[in-house]
């Protein structure tokens, strides 16, 4: 039970880690090639895209780092 939450932990930090280095505007990288089809078929233009904050990239790889202790714990 406890190697379960574990793994629970471990995944909910790794993607937690991904929604803050995503910038707003844009979807993960697992999913751009379904948004891009969805796009191309519709004829909507993309958004622009601001580049994620300094201290937001930082706080994703220390939640990376966090969550790789962990899985090796």
């Amino acid at each position: 039970m406890i190697q379960f939450v574990r793994v629970v932990i471990v995944i909910g930090l790794v993607i937690w880690a991904a929604v803050l280095a995503t910038p707003k505007g844009r979807t993960p990288l697992a999913l751009r090639a379904i948004q891009k089809l969805f796009v191309r078929t519709a004829g909507v233009a993309q958004p622009e895209v601001q580049p994620v904050g300094a201290g937001r990239r930082l706080v994703a790889f220390f939640l990376i780092v966090v969550a790789f202790v962990l899985a090796l714990a």
